[in-house]
């Protein structure tokens, strides 16, 4: 589990080759993308602010500061909605049932 974004229906990562066999361990997997996305959104928010408040107290040269925390922000948006899309494609997935002959 390389934290690479994969599109909900991949049956294994194209990055790092981890299979997505089993529905529970790509629920863990999709829960705890969702998870680090929304600190990445909330940090970026966060930075935005105190780097804002720098560029305006300090100087122009904050302005750096910035344009990676908006960038984590955009980032962990982008996660949190791959992830979203992922748990509802997989709630939306009938259940398998064991079938006797």
């Amino acid at each position: 589990m390389c934290g690479i974004v994969s599109r909900p229906s991949a049956q294994s990562c194209e990055a790092c080759g981890f299979h997505f066999d089993d529905v529970k361990e790509l629920k863990g997997f999709l829960t705890a993308r969702l998870t680090t996305g929304w600190f990445m959104v909330i940090g970026g928010i966060v930075f935005t602010a105190l780097s804002t408040f720098a560029v305006l107290l300090l100087s122009w040269l904050s302005l750096f500061l910035v344009i990676p925390s908006v960038a984590l922000f955009v980032k962990g948006t982008r996660i949190v909605d791959v992830a979203r899309r992922g748990l509802r494609e997989q709630r939306a997935l009938p259940e398998a049932r064991v079938v006797k002959e």
